[in-house]
């Protein structure tokens, strides 16, 4: 059995860059077979907290969202800690809150400079949920994409389906029609053979059937039409997993081929 610490955010030099981690600490019973020892688990968010990476990792669960905001803030008040305190509340179907208080005597939140300061804050903070909120949004987007490609699917149908008619029809032919003319006016109206209703005196029906002819060129129009939607099919498919292959990208090079189904699943 593995347990895990709840974990925190760190900063590591790592030659003449600095990092940002997410730590947790491991320990592996000895009863369980382990070694008994405690081991860092650390993944790399890389030179900026506010990072698709990070949006990666809290949207595949290997980091804590309300913890990670925790630290976050935390590291945000820096030393002025000793001066004023901050909740960060869940709340159901909402993003959590954050609010601030006085923790020394004299100090007042109200006061310009205070004001200046927690507003940067509060910046930092919406900035960091926007980007947890970064997978979503993208898959929200490979989704459109998704749909707008089934669109185009479902004209690509019909347009095969008129395809095949047409070239099943060797009198190229289509919408056979009585049609009416009225004695007085001179008026024409075509009406579908299987709708066929008696009309008034003035109405006189032609002994022939009424047709219309396809145009010469009609059978390439259409595979003009369908190649152009089969086009827009795999475009839009191809957009969206483009951003698959983004997000994918951001895992852990073990962890990408699996993180690409689990995207794929998820359109």
């Amino acid at each position: 059995m593995v347990k895990l610490a709840m974990g925190f955010l760190k900063r590591k030099q790592v030659s003449k860059y600095t990092y940002w981690y997410w730590c947790e600490r491991q320990r592996r019973g000895k009863r369980q077979g382990g070694d008994g020892l405690v081991k860092s688990v650390d993944l790399c968010l890389g030179p900026r907290l506010m990072s698709p990476a990070l949006a990666f990792h809290v949207w595949a669960g290997d980091i804590p969202m309300m913890p990670l905001l925790d630290g976050a803030v935390g590291w945000a008040l820096s030393d002025q800690s000793k001066y004023i305190t901050y909740t960060l509340a869940a709340i159901p179907g909402q993003l959590p809150a954050l609010t601030f208080r006085a923790c020394c005597h004299g100090v007042d939140l109200r006061a310009k400079g205070w004001r200046e300061y927690l507003g940067e804050i509060r910046g930092f903070y919406s900035s960091l949920l926007e980007c947890i909120a970064r997978v979503d949004a993208d898959l929200a987007v490979a989704r459109q994409w998704q749909a707008a490609a089934a669109d185009h699917d479902g004209k690509l149908a019909e347009l095969r389906r008129e395809l095949e008619t047409y070239r099943a029809d060797p009198a190229r032919e289509w919408d056979p029609c009585h049609r009416w003319v009225n004695l007085a006016t001179g008026e024409i109206e075509l009406e579908p053979v299987d709708h066929f209703a008696p009309r008034g005196a003035e109405w006189e029906l032609d002994s022939a059937v009424w047709v219309s002819h396809y145009a010469e060129d009609h059978e390439e129009k259409l595979q003009a039409m369908i190649d152009q939607c089969d086009a827009l099919a795999l475009s839009c498919r191809a957009e969206a997993l483009a951003i698959v292959d983004e997000l994918a990208a951001l895992a852990p090079t073990a962890r990408q081929r699996e993180t690409r189904e689990k995207l794929l699943r998820e359109l």
